[in-house]
């Protein structure tokens, strides 16, 4: 296939700038030669990505691991010369984006550890949660315009969100905003948030994966809600008896011993507690039979 030659094209091209940053001497290579010459490698690199991503598309599924593996070991060797043209003065790939101090810290983990960085569905009830996560590890820090533009599609299936597919002609910046006005939404999200919290499902069974579903959209709502700054705190009132309600009747009933019969319930000290319901529940009695029979789970 084309992708294929197109691909292997581009990643020649990283691997020969990075052998000629490695045999370089002091004086032979100045900031304004390495600059350009991660502004062509960060070109490269983009290229090779939306060919990966193509191959990626139309391959079978038990081609995906060969076709990991070569991603893996060539963002390898870009992130080596990332790292190593820090020597020379350049972080980026744009001479306007270059911090006048380098940030070593970044640039050495990025040559040492790659990053590991949660997928977004296209789902508006995950766009907080993968938001906060993305700027922390990649937005906000100082690594390469490719790199970063590399993670974010990475991160965002094409399949999930067309909008990050491989015909989208903008660069990191644009496609960062373009994310952010789709799915930034504070009265959309908070009304979803809500939502769920409000249509919490009742619990099947007595059992450790139904109090743990509620344990986890109770808190992945409340959550996202806090970092939109409402004070979820203050709600203890209203969310207590709500999540009580979709209980299972043993699980309510221990509730109701365990808690105080006078004074207001916290939603922190029913979380704890389902969560500690849920892991007992989740211990297997084991009977072994005198008759010889296989081990039976109560």
């Amino acid at each position: 296939m084309a992708e294929i030659n197109l691909r292997k094209f581009h990643a020649s091209a990283i691997a020969r700038a990075l052998e000629q940053v490695r045999k370089a001497r002091t004086g032979e290579l100045d900031a304004s030669k390495a600059e350009q010459l991660l502004k062509s490698a960060n070109s490269h690199y983009e290229r090779m990505l939306a060919n990966h991503e193509a191959l990626l598309s139309a391959a079978k599924e038990e081609e995906w691991d060969v076709h990991a593996a070569w991603w893996d070991s060539t963002e390898d060797m870009y992130n080596e010369l990332c790292a190593s043209l820090m020597r020379w003065g350049v972080i980026g790939g744009d001479s306007s984006e270059v911090p006048s101090k380098p940030d070593v810290d970044s640039m050495m983990e990025l040559k040492l550890e790659r990053l590991n960085i949660p997928t977004f569905d296209g789902a508006l009830h995950n766009w907080l949660a993968f938001k906060d996560a993305f700027e922390t590890l990649v937005h906000n820090r100082d690594l390469p315009i490719a790199y970063k533009l590399g993670k974010l599609r990475q991160a965002v299936p094409s399949s999930a969100v067309p909008l990050v597919g491989g015909l989208y002609s903008g660069g990191y910046e644009e496609l960062w905003a373009a994310l952010k006005r789709r799915y930034d939404n504070p009265k959309q999200l908070a009304e979803i948030h809500v939502a769920r919290f409000l249509h919490l499902s009742l619990a099947a069974d007595e059992s450790a994966k139904s109090l743990l579903n509620i344990v986890d959209v109770v808190s992945g709502s409340l959550r996202a809600l806090a970092v939109m700054k409402l004070p979820v705190q203050q709600w203890d009132a209203l969310t207590v008896p709500i999540v009580v309600s979709k209980l299972p009747p043993l699980t309510k009933r221990e509730w109701c011993m365990h808690c105080s019969p006078t004074e207001l319930s916290s939603l922190s000290d029913l979380m704890k507690f389902l969560e500690q319901r849920a892991q007992s529940l989740s211990t297997e009695l084991v009977v072994v039979s005198h008759s010889g029979h296989q081990p039976r789970a109560l």
